[in-house]
């Protein structure tokens, strides 16, 4: 009898005769003795010639008898494979598989052929191949190998946070950039004016609307993108505190729109500008005649810190008003 080593082999003593005592002796097997049971599974890891020997023992008698069959066990390939674990999106990686004589990949996707021992990989996503190999005694042996595909990556900014005053802080996240690895920020009229850290802060001290750039790297290449932002402190502006301010703010959530009051009126060619906590610019309105209320419509408001300023006849005043 002829296996793969490694590979089970089931014994049946159920014919014997007086099987009231059984008695396996297996040398060089998995298990290598086992009492009482008529069948019984083997294993021989090592190739080899080896005697499976059955010692039965019954009928009342004392009567003792014996047999035994001969296995060969033939060596099962080791099979091992080399290439790349990793590539870039459109890249290939030569596969090499060794240990045994022939071989059979699956799945056939992205593979150059699906048999011998080397193949060129060109997967579009991250993929495990199975390789099978037999060896020249018939035996047989698998394993997997996996390529991990990477896509250049994709650059994201957004704001984390800010500061509105003099300077004005902006913190920038970059970390929910796919793939990126290295950083690389450019700050115009910031300080620091440039970053290689994922989650930078930055100072601006002066009112101007600047690009921010963030090129992000990996082993498949490099990208960028950009953010504009209009940034507006408050450095050198007269009538910030909010009690000293002779106008008032209100939200209508309904209708979306931002009223501006003053006792005093809101004189002409006045300019009210809307902007976000970080700065940004909504919308603006700017005032024909005197009037006591101006309504400035926008767009749905999420709830947040905002801020108006107000602009004309040489003074400036800011306000801010808080969305709930």
């Amino acid at each position: 009898m002829t296996i793969c080593s490694g590979n089970p082999i089931d014994f049946d003593a159920a014919g014997s005769t007086y099987e009231d005592t059984l008695l396996w002796y297996f040398p060089g097997g998995i298990p290598s003795v086992v009492p009482s049971d008529p069948t019984v599974s083997v294993t021989y890891p090592t190739a080899g010639t080896y005697e499976a020997i059955l010692y039965t023992v019954g009928g009342g008698c004392g009567l003792f008898d014996s047999t035994f069959v001969t296995i060969t066990v033939n060596a099962t390939p080791s099979i091992n494979v080399t290439g790349d674990a990793e590539i870039c999106n459109g890249e290939s990686t030569n596969l090499t598989a060794s240990g045994a004589n022939s071989y059979s990949w699956s799945p056939p996707t992205g593979l150059s052929a699906t048999t011998g021992n080397n193949v060129t990989a060109t997967p579009t996503s991250t993929t495990t191949y199975s390789i099978t190999g037999t060896a020249a005694n018939g035996c047989t042996n698998s394993t997997t190998v996996s390529i991990e595909v990477n896509d250049t990556p994709v650059p994201l900014i957004s704001l984390a946070d800010s500061t509105y005053g003099c300077p004005t802080v902006l913190s920038f996240d970059g970390s929910n950039s796919t793939g990126a690895t290295d950083f690389e920020w450019s700050f115009p009229g910031g300080t620091p004016s440039t970053s290689n850290a994922s989650t930078p802060t930055v100072d601006y001290d002066s009112d101007t609307t600047v690009t921010i750039v963030l090129t992000t790297t990996n082993n498949c290449g490099t990208d960028s993108t950009e953010m504009e932002i209009e940034i507006e402190t408050s450095c050198g502006t007269a009538g910030i505190d909010e009690e000293a301010i002779a106008f008032s703010i209100s939200y209508d959530a309904t209708s979306a729109t931002v009223y501006i009051t003053s006792a005093n009126g809101i004189a002409q060619n006045t300019t009210a500008r809307v902007l976000t906590g970080l700065g940004q610019v909504l919308t603006q309105e700017t005032t024909t005649q005197q009037q006591e209320q101006l309504s400035i419509p926008l767009q749905q408001l999420a709830a947040g810190v905002y801020f108006v300023h107000l602009a004309g006849n040489g003074s400036e005043q800011l306000v801010k008003f808080t969305v709930y």
